[in-house]
């Protein structure tokens, strides 16, 4: 029901700071289904889909995580940093980053492969091989070129964007790939506006695709400045603790268990109003639902609640967050649309 939708908005670059190839596709695709679409000065892309009383605005945001060119070497190899939440300093280099294939963004909106590369062991040095750990300065973006005017001639300069480049696929029975974080959001919506045409709703109903979630919830802090929205629901992905290494203690979230209502993360509480909507249309629908706290996390509805939008977060889980291969579980994708389409037709 979702795999091929899934794979069409993940495979679709948006990067922090440049997210219009995604927002082209949203007013494309959400125009036809919807009242009227938008797109404010920022870049948010926002939709009036129909529907009448109380105004409940869904939200998933369009960015993806990437790092930024920091410098480029005489011989055609850059240095990177940091594109997304968090610092050099409180944020380490994840070594499954490493051998990934990317996409580098250039001039004219072109986007050039690449591949993550560090030092093999066979000519690494013996404290080089002795380090327990992968920093900064042990990995590089190497564009299978050979000088910095090749790089340059391609418009890559220190800023320029660089993000995972995986297909997304099946695998066994979930599906893995870039950018679930947020696009399988995004689909939910489309195909909540495709299947909801002509069909009555309890509520007057607005979609919101926003811009630079993963650098703060730069895009979000507008939003209830559109329209005088008087509930929100903000669709994200979720973590789960179902793999070895991870506690269900610390974690007690599972791929294939339903999705995952989540009452707080790192910066703000949930309404729980709201969550008890989401809630309610499961137990009609005698869907299960998991319920969790996130640490290390925050969201666009953080900036709803701030900006006096009672909001609930209600999240697809995934393993493997923020990496070039998130995880997700169709079936769990398609119990959270059952939940949110019985919410808006019986309230």
């Amino acid at each position: 029901m979702f795999f091929d939708l899934i794979k069409e908005y993940t495979e679709i670059p948006g990067p922090v700071g440049n997210e219009d190839l995604v927002a082209a596709r949203m007013v494309a695709d959400w125009t036809p289904l919807c009242e009227r679409v938008w797109q404010n000065k920022v870049g948010n892309v926002l939709a009036k889909v129909g529907g009448s009383g109380p105004k409940l605005l869904i939200t998933a945001h369009m960015d993806q995580i990437n790092f930024l060119v920091k410098s480029i070497t005489d011989d055609g190899f850059c240095w990177l940093t940091h594109g997304t939440g968090g610092s050099e300093a409180t944020v380490p280099p994840n070594t499954a980053y490493i051998g990934q294939p990317v996409l580098v963004r250039g001039k004219g909106a072109a986007y050039h492969p690449g591949q993550i590369g560090v030092a093999s062991g066979h000519v690494r040095t013996a404290a080089q091989r002795a380090e327990d750990s992968v920093d900064w300065d042990d990995f590089f973006l190497d564009l299978g070129l050979s000088s910095r005017a090749e790089v340059e001639d391609l418009g890559i300069r220190p800023g320029s964007q660089v993000i995972f480049a995986a297909e997304t696929k099946r695998l066994g029975h979930h599906i893995v790939g870039r950018a679930m974080d947020d696009r399988v959001g995004l689909a939910l919506m489309t195909q909540l506006a495709r299947d909801l045409q002509g069909r009555e709703l309890q509520y007057e109903l607005y979609f919101a695709a926003t811009i630079e979630e993963e650098v703060g919830l730069g895009g979000s802090m507008n939003l209830a400045h559109e329209v005088g929205f008087d509930l929100a629901i903000a669709l994200e992905i979720g973590l789960v603790g179902d793999i070895p290494t991870v506690k269900s203690s610390y974690m007690p979230t599972a791929l294939g268990k339903g999705p995952i209502i989540t009452h707080k993360d790192a910066r703000i509480h949930y309404s729980e109003k709201v969550a008890d909507l989401l809630i309610a249309a499961a137990e009609r629908l005698e869907q299960p639902v998991q319920h969790a706290v996130f640490h290390g996390f925050a969201t666009d509805g953080d900036s709803l609640i701030r900006m006096g939008v009672p909001t609930a977060l209600f999240t697809f889980p995934a393993r493997y967050t923020h990496s070039p291969y998130e995880m997700i579980d169709e079936p769990d994708v398609v119990a959270m649309f059952e939940v949110m389409r019985e919410l808006l037709q019986n309230g």
